[in-house]
């Protein structure tokens, strides 16, 4: 639980970064590149954060990855918030996030 604090603090503040330069690299003035950069440098900071980016960057380096999913039973809600190869869990998990992408997406077009 303490490296999801740690992971959503980095990936946040890799975030803001990412806007910040993105905006300065906007050159149409609308924002669009500074958004897009600051979305892809936050999720990546959240995922090396996370420890999930190590196994990616093993594999493009031709070395096998080392496992880095639970196999834990019953762990409890937090259990949906690693990565799994639980087919449940997976489930779950992306419903969720579709469930939250619908409800931004009534927010944004309600205001």
């Amino acid at each position: 639980m303490r490296r999801l604090g740690a992971a959503i603090v980095v990936g946040t503040a890799v975030g803001l970064v990412g806007f910040s330069a993105g905006s300065q690299l906007d050159v149409a003035d609308n924002g669009n590149a500074a958004i897009l950069i600051g979305f892809l440098s936050g999720a990546a900071g959240f995922l090396v954060t996370l420890g999930f980016a190590s196994d990616v960057l093993l594999r493009f380096r031709g070395r096998p990855g080392s496992p880095n999913f639970k196999r834990s039973q019953g762990a409890g809600w937090t259990e949906y918030l690693g990565i799994s190869l639980d087919h449940k869990v997976v489930g779950i998990q992306f419903a969720l996030g579709a469930v939250l992408i619908a409800v931004a997406l009534i927010l944004v077009s309600v205001l």
